[in-house]
């Protein structure tokens, strides 16, 4: 019942639960708030939840609502997600409220970034890529991620001088 709810009815019912001292309380508070989503104040209390339990959950809250990192040191929470494709819809979430905010960590988290950017099919931000791929020539992690979001932008010109790139790496080994 509480599933389907908006988020400002479910969150006074659910708040409690996400700091109880049980992790099966939490858990049903963050299944709850997933499938209602979360308002923009509820990033910085997720935040602090966070910090109290540990629970990635929490987090994860976060970066599936958009509007929730308006309040949010965005460089702070970051690097408390401990796997990269959180991290990434992070990046996303924050490319989707505010993209010129979003852009700020595309050197520390290139990856990321360019894996949101594809997600979101952000044509406009190529120039953004190209200097990452500029930097990250060398690095095949990279380029893996790289070629997929050009794909996803439809960038055939930009694919073609990726191919070419990786063709003069392959012969120079």
């Amino acid at each position: 019942m509480l599933s389907r709810l908006p988020a400002e009815a479910a969150w006074p019912v659910a708040e409690p639960w996400l700091e109880h001292k049980r992790k099966f309380r939490r858990e049903t508070a963050y299944a709850i708030l997933r499938k209602t989503g979360v308002d923009e104040k509820a990033g910085a209390r997720l935040l602090k939840i966070f910090l109290r339990t540990g629970d990635q959950a929490a987090l994860e809250l976060i970066a599936r609502n958009p509007v929730a990192t308006r309040d949010l040191e965005i460089g702070k929470t970051l690097p408390l997600f401990a796997d990269e494709y959180w991290r990434m819809r992070m990046v996303e979430a924050v490319l989707i409220e505010n993209s010129s905010k979003a852009v700020a960590f595309k050197f520390v988290y290139p990856r990321e970034f360019t894996h949101a950017v594809g997600r979101q099919k952000k044509n406009f931000l190529l120039s953004e890529l190209r200097s990452l791929f500029d930097l990250n020539a060398e690095n095949l992690d990279y380029l893996s991620i790289y070629a997929w979001a050009l794909g996803q932008l439809g960038a055939l010109s930009e694919l073609s001088e990726l191919r070419e790139h990786l063709e003069s790496l392959s012969r120079s080994k």
